[in-house]
């Protein structure tokens, strides 16, 4: 996963943040985040993916989470290359601070080195995370970039776009083409949305069919 810029990227970016930002501004107190127990998440993320056991999710188990997987860095803390309770608990513990209920989380998806244009995008919250995290959608552009949102009946009075900080599976269909299973019904991808996401720098999804 890489990063992406170009000045067409970039006008879609503005307009996305300006969108979230403006219904932000109108209504703050309305954007509360939402109510995770980070103890409680932790002992389920392990829970649903601890194969072996050994109270511990290892890069083998996390392709099960492809989020955590891609995000293993920000919360492996003793860097042993593997994730545990106490580690996801630390890190959603750094989230509430931040007090960010929405946020612009826009990426890129490229399939064999070009944008994929006109697929829609499902953000569906890991089962740790069903019912707290809402999950979101979009369309890719001509340029393969989504700017998910919750559907409107989630949507805090005000806001007219965002999705929730959570960690994320995420799930690909196309109209026209037929994606394989490990974009969809077998996802491989996965995006954790960071209270402070980083907007203007957006992911890049560089897939391969094959």
């Amino acid at each position: 996963m890489s990063r992406a810029g170009s000045w067409r990227i970039a006008a879609y970016l503005v307009s996305l943040v300006a969108i979230c930002s403006e219904g932000c501004s109108r209504s703050p107190t309305r954007i509360s985040p939402a109510k995770i127990d980070p103890e409680r998440v932790g002992a389920a993320a392990v829970a649903a993916y601890d194969r072996d056991g050994d109270g511990k999710l290892s890069k083998l188990e996390l392709k099960k989470c492809p989020a955590l997987l891609a995000s293993l860095a920000a919360y492996d803390t003793n860097n042993d290359q593997m994730i545990d309770a106490g580690e996801i608990a630390a890190h959603l513990k750094t989230w509430e601070a931040t007090r960010v209920g929405i946020t612009a989380a826009p990426f890129v998806v490229r399939l064999d080195g070009r944008p994929l244009a006109g697929a829609m995008v499902l953000l569906e919250p890991e089962p740790f995370l069903e019912g707290v995290v809402m999950p979101a959608s979009a369309e890719t552009n001509e340029s393969g970039m989504a700017g998910p949102s919750m559907s409107a009946v989630n949507l805090p009075k005000g806001v007219r776009h965002g999705v929730q900080p959570g960690i994320y599976k995420i799930k690909l269909t196309h109209p026209k083409q037929s994606l394989p299973s490990k974009f969809n019904e077998e996802t491989e991808i996965g995006l954790v949305v960071e209270p402070l996401y980083d907007a203007f720098n957006p992911p890049v999804f560089e897939l391969k069919s094959k």
